[in-house]
C-alpha cells in the first residue's frame, strides 16, 4: 500500500485530449496525490505525463487487465486502484476542478461508495429510485465495489452509471451509497434545471456539449 489516499482518473486515446486541462486544475487545487489508468492511451499522451512537472512525485501511470472497453473499466480501476491506496477518489476526465477539492476526504465513509445523487437523471429517469453520479466515486476496497465491478463485466449496458444503478434497489442504494454534497459534483445539466450550488468545486461538464465546453476553454486557456 504506497498511499492513505490518492485521486484517480483514467482515458483513452478517444479522451486523452482532455486530461491536459483535467490535470492543470487538479494541481492548482490539489496537494494529494493522484494516479492515472491507462484504458488506452497514445504513447504520445504517456510520454507527455511522463514529462509533467508532478510526474514521480505526486503522479503516477497504472495498467491493468479488463474484459471490458471505454467507461466500463472504470470499477475496475477503482478496484485495482484499492492495492496501491486505502481510500481512492475516482474523477471523470470531463470534472472541471474549480476549488480545494482535498475537503472531499472529510465527507469518506467506509465500505460504501461516496458518490453525488445526480439529480437531473432522477428527474428524468424516476426508475428504480434515485440516480448516482459516477463522475466521482470516493471508496475503499469493498463488496459493492466489487460487485459493480463484476457486474460491468458481466453485462456492460448503457453506461457504468446505469449498471451501478439498476443493479441495486432503492432500499440497498441507502445503505451502499452515502450521499456526498453536491458541490463535489455539480453537473452541466444541474445549470439547466436551475439547481446547481453557488461556488461548486467540481463543474461536471457532460456529454457532447460539455465536451465543446471543456475545448472552449482549452482554446481561451491555451490560444
Amino acid at each position: 500500500m504506497k498511499y492513505k489516499k490518492c485521486y484517480l482518473t483514467g482515458c483513452d486515446s478517444n479522451t486523452e485530449w482532455q486530461l491536459s486541462w483535467f490535470l492543470e486544475n487538479w494541481q492548482w487545487h490539489s496537494g494529494v496525490p493522484i494516479l492515472i489508468a491507462d484504458f488506452g492511451m497514445s504513447e504520445e499522451m504517456l510520454g507527455h505525463l511522463r514529462e509533467h512537472p508532478t510526474y514521480m512525485k505526486r503522479m503516477q501511470i497504472f495498467t491493468f487487465d479488463s474484459p471490458v472497453t471505454g467507461w466500463f473499466k472504470k470499477p475496475r480501476a477503482i478496484w485495482a486502484a484499492t492495492r496501491m491506496s486505502s481510500r481512492v477518489c475516482w474523477l471523470d476526465t470531463d470534472c472541471q476542478i474549480d476549488g480545494k477539492i482535498d475537503t472531499i476526504w472529510d465527507h469518506f465513509q467506509p465500505d460504501v461508495l461516496n458518490m453525488v445523487k445526480d439529480r437531473p437523471w432522477t428527474k428524468r429517469r424516476p426508475e428504480n429510485g434515485d440516480w448516482y453520479n459516477s463522475g466521482v466515486v470516493m471508496t475503499d476496497r469493498n463488496e459493492i465495489l466489487r460487485r459493480w465491478m463484476e457486474k460491468t463485466e458481466s453485462d456492460p449496458d448503457q453506461g457504468d452509471q446505469e449498471v451501478l444503478h439498476y443493479m441495486l434497489t432503492p432500499i440497498e442504494k441507502v445503505g451502499k451509497i452515502n450521499p456526498l454534497p453536491h458541490k463535489y459534483n455539480t453537473l452541466r445539466i444541474d445549470y439547466i434545471d436551475n439547481v446547481a450550488v453557488p461556488n461548486p468545486i467540481v463543474i461536471h461538464h457532460t456529454g457532447r456539449k460539455g465536451n465543446e465546453k471543456i475545448r472552449e476553454m482549452m482554446r481561451s486557456t491555451y490560444a
